[in-house]
């Protein structure tokens, strides 16, 4: 079992008359695990969360949240998670697979979060050291530099390979986005990017994008 919780805040500090002067979205979670079989679980989802549709800058946690699905393990090196269930904004789904070979790991990731431009700047951060790709890998595009708040239905596939003394990275992404303002709309993003790092001494990283 697993419990998580976040707030996020952002200002804006130039806005028209009709926009929403700050972003807030909290969230919180309990995630469970039932093992039914040597290398499958039934994974359940449940939590509160801000109701950006009805309000974007009041936070708060009114809205129910749930997702159901499996994780699959079909060996040490390969995982795949799917889960498909309700939040505020209608039918929710994640899906995470990673698979890792003898020079390198394959990923496939597909999110949903609401957000705007400056939170997908901010979000790209990845303080996980496990993490494939080094904290400098490049951003997602973070489209508009406006307030809007959008949901993301982000999807990232994510190869690294790995030589002797250094590591090559591709990313690929998708990035579709529902406004919640009034103008309303979508925005379809997509991007790629390489990344490459050398380590040519003992305790010296070299990394290029």
């Amino acid at each position: 079992w697993k419990t998580s919780g976040s707030a996020t805040q952002t200002k804006f500090d130039d806005v028209a008359a009709d926009e929403a002067d700050e972003f807030r979205y909290d969230i919180v979670g309990l995630e469970l695990g039932f093992p039914v079989g040597s290398r499958t679980r039934l994974l359940a989802k449940v939590g509160q969360e801000s109701d950006v549709e009805e309000d974007p800058s009041q936070g708060g946690l009114d809205s129910n949240a749930w997702l159901v699905g499996f994780e699959w393990q079909p060996s040490n090196l390969q995982t795949l998670e799917v889960l498909g269930g309700q939040r505020f904004y209608g039918s929710a789904w994640e899906v995470h697979w990673s698979r890792r070979g003898s020079n390198g790991l394959l990923t496939l990731d597909l999110t949903e979060a609401p957000t705007t431009s400056s939170g997908v700047l901010v979000d790209d951060i990845d303080p996980d050291p496990e993490s494939i790709r080094p904290p400098e890998f490049p951003a997602i595009d973070s489209g508009s530099l406006d307030n809007r708040v959008f949901l993301q239905k982000l999807a990232t596939a994510t190869a690294s390979y790995e030589f002797t003394r250094s590591t090559l990275f591709l990313r690929l992404y998708s990035d579709k986005r529902e406004y919640f303002d009034s103008a309303g709309g979508d925005e379809n993003i997509y991007g790629w990017a390489l990344a490459y790092d050398w380590r040519f001494a003992t305790r010296t990283l070299l990394g290029t994008v």
